[in-house]
């Protein structure tokens, strides 16, 4: 019956506004733009940064890269991420979004920060960061970061601190993701925890500004 509930609740609400990519929440318009310029030679990057050697920093493939006369895109990057993602190269991983934020081959935006804080809670738990989150420049404390730090927060299995910055987002009047209920629900799956699921399921079909029910 919730099952058969959570399937109608996905299909009513509207989900045009947020695009995935693995835990990774992307807008449209970066989602566009790292398609684009993503050449077909964008894998020898991602190659020569997993080759490193242990020990070796990430800058020393940037270097080699550049080297050799190609310019770093956007799309070399994320193809890059996605590729250490699967490897469960995480460390590695931080490493790319802490150099490209440093170095600065492109102008950082919002999901290069939301990459750098998910793999910041993957290395080095939610403490550090919940730290790095107010660093992060004000135009790019949006509904994405917020969604990804949540989402980071739920897969860590912290589900108190996770509903605190639900709620936050409800007063900001950012929407929450379905990614978010999807994983608020698989936490609550236990015989102890099933009751609140009626109540995730209408909060998925609630809008932005109604006041939270599950807090």
């Amino acid at each position: 019956m919730l099952r058969r509930r959570f399937i109608e609740a996905m299909r009513r609400a509207p989900s045009a506004h947020l695009r995935f990519r693995f835990l990774c929440i992307q807008s449209p318009r970066e989602s566009s733009e790292s398609d684009s310029e993503s050449p077909q030679n964008s894998e020898s990057l991602s190659r020569r940064i997993e080759k490193l050697w242990k020990g070796e920093v990430v800058g020393s493939a940037f270097r080699t890269w550049m080297g050799d006369g190609f310019p770093v895109h956007r799309g070399h990057v994320f193809h890059a991420i996605n590729r250490l993602h699967k490897l469960n190269m995480n460390k590695r991983a931080l490493e790319v979004m802490e150099w490209v934020i440093r170095e600065r081959p492109c102008r950082p935006r919002e999901l290069d920060y939301s990459y750098l804080v998910e793999f910041t809670i993957k290395l080095h738990g939610i403490e550090y960061g919940e730290k790095l989150f107010p660093r992060i420049p004000t135009e790019f404390q949006n509904e994405l970061l917020y969604n990804n730090l949540v989402i980071a927060m739920l897969d860590k299995g912290v589900i108190k601190l996770s509903l605190e910055y639900m709620k936050k987002m409800r007063e900001l009047a950012y929407p929450i993701s379905h990614l978010v209920f999807n994983r608020l629900i698989i936490l609550h799956s236990s015989p102890s925890r099933k009751k609140l699921i009626p109540k995730l399921l209408t909060q998925i079909r609630s809008p932005p500004t109604c006041p939270p029910t599950i807090f």
